[in-house]
């Protein structure tokens, strides 16, 4: 982890941002025009063509954990942010 920040909910220049991974070049926060931290997130699971057609309903909820997973520590490393804020992150390419 690089950057570290711990919020207490007061604006000052030295936060410690546990959980973030870098910040995410050139995003801002939509809102509060602070830049967007990229969160150390969980790595999705390999599967097979025959296991996800055997199992296609578990691989859906997997999928809608790893997604709310990674949404939670976006949010835990960018306050403020907004659920477009999310989106905007989680659609653009990687570093």
């Amino acid at each position: 982890m690089k950057d570290f920040v711990a919020s207490s909910g007061r604006s000052s220049p030295h936060v410690l941002r546990l959980g973030a991974d870098r910040s995410s070049g050139n995003l801002t926060l939509l809102e509060t025009g602070k830049p967007v931290y990229s969160s150390v997130t969980q790595e999705g699971p390999l599967i097979t063509e025959d296991l996800i057609r055997q199992k296609e309903e578990c691989v859906v909820g997997a999928r809608c954990s790893q997604l709310l997973s990674d949404m939670q520590a976006f949010e835990d490393v960018n306050p403020g942010c907004i659920l477009e804020d999310f989106v905007r992150w989680h659609s653009s390419p990687p570093d």
